[in-house]
């Protein structure tokens, strides 16, 4: 009695993958930026300012 071994091919690129590399590079690419964004809003506002408008930005986007 012989047992066959069946192996599954795996595509290499799939839709999920392509889309989760894309989303890493996009948030790097933001928070790559950060730092430099928070130093131009220093010169229009204050820095208690520009760390509220962050907090709440940053609230009205995870709330959703």
């Amino acid at each position: 009695m012989t047992k066959e071994l069946i192996v599954s091919k795996q595509k290499l690129f799939d839709k999920q993958k392509i889309i989760a590399i894309t989303a890493l590079f996009i948030a790097t690419i933001a928070i790559s930026f950060a730092a430099i964004f928070i130093k131009w809003s220093e010169i229009e506002i204050s820095a208690n300012a520009t760390v509220f408008n962050r907090l709440w930005i940053a609230t009205v986007v995870l709330g959703f």
